[in-house]
């Protein structure tokens, strides 16, 4: 905790010193409240944003839902998991548009093999691939694939209009709101 105050300091101490370098605003007590009110507002906004991470106990089990390029921080999460060689009893649930927009395959299939980690596909158009369903993820797939669904946490990223409706298909389900977390990408379809 104390490292942290003192990396918040300096960053404080630092951002001061660039706005008034730049004449963006004067170096007298007021400006460094004003500083002070922008680290904070920026150093919020960044945990916030990057909050969406599995710091749950490897006791937890978890249940990821990606649609698209939202799959971008499952594979960060899963890739730190296969580098560490540490187990966790997640399902991931992805879904794209096509079998070829299908990113890190070999990496979830890797996962799969070494840590268990389960990778449920779906490819709502195009050819119908043999290691995909044909489809969107529905609430039956989750309930096949993961009985235990409810006392599951639940991440979700993709677009947001995908993550809305899977907050929706989930609380549907039973799944408390206190075990559905969100992420999505701005101006994707």
């Amino acid at each position: 905790m104390y490292r942290l105050i003192l990396y918040y300091l300096e960053l404080l101490l630092g951002v001061a010193f660039v706005l008034s370098f730049f004449g963006l605003l004067p170096f007298t007590p007021f400006s460094f409240l004003i500083s002070t009110a922008i680290i904070v507002g920026v150093c919020w906004g960044v945990n916030t944003a990057f909050a969406f991470v599995f710091n749950a106990p490897t006791n937890v089990e978890s249940a990821c839902v990606a649609g698209g390029i939202g799959i971008t921080p499952f594979r960060s999460m899963i890739k730190y998991l296969v580098d560490r060689d540490e187990k966790r009893d997640i399902a991931l649930f992805y879904s794209n548009r096509t079998a070829d927009e299908t990113a890190y395959k070999e990496l979830f299939d890797e996962a799969g093999a070494r840590l268990g980690i389960k990778t449920i596909y779906a490819v709502t158009d195009g050819e119908i691939s043999p290691w995909a369903y044909k489809g969107f993820i529905t609430k039956e797939m989750i309930m096949g694939a993961t009985p235990d669904y409810k006392e599951r946490t639940f991440y979700i990223s993709g677009p947001k209009v995908m993550v809305d409706a899977f907050r929706v298909t989930l609380k549907g389900m039973g799944v408390k709101s206190s075990k559905i977390k969100t992420d999505f990408f701005t101006g994707f379809a």
